[in-house]
Order: C-alpha cells, then sequence, then structure tokens
C-alpha cells in the first residue's frame, strides 16, 4: 500500500506497509475527532477505509468514530461488533459517563471481557492496528485510540 503526498522512509522490517510509513506517522493523536481522522485518510488514501461518527451519551455530546477497512473484516464479524457496541450505547454505565475518558475506560472494559484489546496514543499504532485488521475506536476529547482484535474468540 503506497501513501500519497508524504515523503518515504525505510524500516528494516521490510513489509511493504513499514517501506511507506512516513516520518510524521509516529506524531501523537489529537483530542480533536476530526483532526485524527483527516490525519488518518491523508496516510491511508483508501476507499475502502470506513469512519462510522457516532455519539456516545447525546447529554453529554461525546462524539466517537469506529474506524476499519471494509476489505479486512467480515460482515458477520461486524454484526457481532455492532451488537456489542449498541449494547454498550444502551447500558446504564453509558449513561453515567461524564466524559470522554470515562466513555474510553467504558469501551475498553467491555470489549476487554469478549475480545482482545489493545490502546495506543500514536498515528503510527494506530495505522498498524488498522492495516491488521482490527476495528479501531477514537473519542473526540481523547487523545488515544482503542483497537479490538476482529478475530480473538468471543466469550
Amino acid at each position: 500500500m503506497i501513501f500519497p503526498h508524504r515523503s518515504l522512509s525505510k524500516r528494516k522490517t521490510g513489509t511493504a506497509y513499514e517501506s511507506a510509513k512516513t516520518d510524521d506517522t509516529s506524531d501523537n493523536l489529537f483530542d480533536n475527532l476530526d483532526t485524527n481522522i483527516n490525519n488518518i485518510k491523508a496516510e491511508i488514501g483508501s476507499g475502502d477505509l470506513i469512519v462510522n461518527l457516532s455519539e456516545a451519551n447525546p447529554d453529554r455530546h461525546i462524539r466517537f468514530a469506529c474506524v476499519y477497512f471494509d476489505n479486512l473484516i467480515s460482515n458477520q464479524v461486524l454484526s457481532g461488533y455492532s451488537a456489542e457496541l449498541s449494547e454498550i450505547l444502551s447500558s446504564g454505565d453509558n449513561l453515567k459517563t461524564r466524559n470522554p475518558s470515562d466513555f474510553f475506560g467504558l469501551l475498553k472494559n467491555q470489549f476487554a471481557s469478549v475480545r482482545k484489546v489493545s490502546q495506543g496514543s500514536t498515528l503510527e499504532d494506530l495505522l498498524d492496528a488498522l492495516l491488521s485488521g482490527e476495528l479501531v475506536f477514537l473519542i473526540d476529547g481523547y487523545c488515544e485510540f482503542l483497537s479490538v482484535d476482529a478475530y480473538s474468540p468471543e466469550g
């Protein structure tokens, strides 16, 4: 995969992604959801990138995005994620979230009970997660991402 409009750097691992990765992907994420999404799109430049925006708690105006590659996650897996996310969003715990950090913790704890999850704070790590076929969550007002493994066994 080639990332347009960026200077290329060579890494020792030799994979196509590592060869095309840019120096500025090691930058930390921003706490602005729109900025992070625009940076991902600028690096990836792929029509297969799916970004679903939603609100976690409309009373608190906590926006988040679920980001993934359409061709790397099956519809069956996405249906499972959708059901899990619907349960989280309709839970009493979600209604108690007061800020983006609370919502991040809620997502992490809920998904970790049935799936492998990890978190990161750099664009490079986020791109690695996306290209590994993971589902990535970004929250407006929070400068870390949560990635959920699409292939870990369910409960």
